[in-house]
């Protein structure tokens, strides 16, 4: 649980050095319980160096959170959370910029998710929805596919006009079915916003990195209105015979609805957005994701003993390892290696921030704040 302003801050969180990145703990995973449809993409690639096996079913590794339901654990301070570091030093986390802007926490939650079977038809609440209570909010988020099976997709919106009526009928008769859920083939590097009161779920063989917006010290809240007729057991494992099936959240997610707009695939083409790429230094290659009011997306590439420079204009990071070995270097210039499957934060004292490769390749995700108190950079944060 975060400290407050009145609370003694854990040992050794005042000491921590950061003019350098801090790691945090890479095996932040989601229990099975919760997510019973979880793959094995992650612990077969990404997380290959943290999972038990490569059998592990994993369905959700939370890369930067300050959820209370999963925070982020320091590495190097025992027990501290990375939303304990934030309120105890939160202009050399968060950059003076953002704590004038009153932005004084970080609200950025950062998944990689793979799932073996879809997941649930789900629908979230904007902030301002009555039903939500005092810890929760609601959560806008996005897909970036990086990788996925011949033939995988998502789905978003129905494949029909539908009302209300006939979708709350058909769900509360357990009639509804696939086929009016708009499938959308996909490929690496498909990128969607996916905001509230969109339904939405993500299928089979799919391995997204899934940024959300969820207020620091709230849940983010999901209602759930379909789950293709599956029952589990205890443990989390599908039980047709003898399991239960979750819970639903009918009425509450046909609310949010306006299916007559909501569908198609023109519909589903509202929500993608493209990227645009530049190549600020030799060897290195930039994904640039268009920023929505909380957050931006960038993919970086580094080839063979290649370098770039973070700029303080990002403010922080939260950085995921997906392929390769790669260095990052504060202030001081004392390298800090991160390998594949590994997950920092980069502190604004840590800014400007060296990045680079020694004798191999190195693929990087960064999520770095937009919207109120951002520098104007339009992704353009490498020097």
């Amino acid at each position: 649980m975060a400290i407050s302003a009145d609370d003694a801050p854990p040992r050794g969180l005042l000491s921590l050095d950061l003019t350098q990145a801090v790691a945090l703990r890479p095996n932040n995973f989601t229990a099975l319980s919760r997510t019973p449809w979880a793959g094995k993409a992650l612990a077969k690639g990404i997380k290959k160096r943290h999972a038990t096996d490569s059998d592990q079913p994993i369905g959700e590794s939370w890369e930067l959170s300050c959820d209370p339901e999963a925070p982020s654990k320091l590495l190097q301070v025992s027990d501290a959370t990375l939303a304990d570091l934030i309120a105890c030093r939160t202009s050399e986390c968060l950059s003076g910029n953002l704590v004038a802007a009153g932005r004084t926490t970080c609200d950025i939650l950062v998944k990689l998710i793979n799932p073996a079977l879809p997941l649930s038809l789900q629908i979230h609440p904007s902030d301002d929805n009555k039903l939500l209570k005092s810890n929760e909010c609601g959560k806008p988020e996005s897909w970036l596919v990086l990788s996925c099976d011949e033939g995988s997709g998502l789905y978003i919106g129905f494949s029909r006009h539908l009302d209300k009526t006939d979708i709350a009928r058909l769900l509360e008769a357990n009639q509804f079915s696939a086929d009016l859920l708009q499938f959308v083939p996909v490929k690496p590097g498909d990128f969607f916003e996916i905001e509230p009161h969109v339904p939405h779920a993500i299928g089979p063989g799919v391995l997204l990195l899934e940024p959300q917006r969820v207020i620091a010290g709230k849940s983010g809240k999901t209602w759930r209105m379909w789950d293709w007729n599956r029952k589990y057991n205890s443990a989390g494992q599908e039980d047709l015979a003898s399991g239960r099936p979750r819970q639903l959240h009918i009425n509450e997610a046909v609310s949010l609805l306006t299916p007559e707009s909501q569908f198609g695939t023109k519909y589903a083409d509202t929500l993608k957005r493209s990227p645009r790429t530049l190549n600020p230094q030799p060897g290195v290659s930039t994904t640039i994701y268009p920023p929505n009011p909380w957050y931006q997306v960038i993919i970086l590439d580094l080839a063979p003993s290649a370098s770039v420079k973070l700029s303080p204009k990002a403010c922080f990071a939260g950085c995921v390892v997906l392929e390769g070995t790669a260095f990052s270097a504060g202030q001081f210039a004392r390298k800090v290696p991160m390998q594949t499957g590994d997950n920092v934060f980069i502190p604004s004292a840590a800014l400007p921030n060296t990045l680079s490769t020694e004798g191999a390749p190195a693929r990087i995700a960064l999520v770095i704040p937009a919207g109120m108190g951002v520098p104007a950079h339009n992704g353009v944060i490498f020097q």
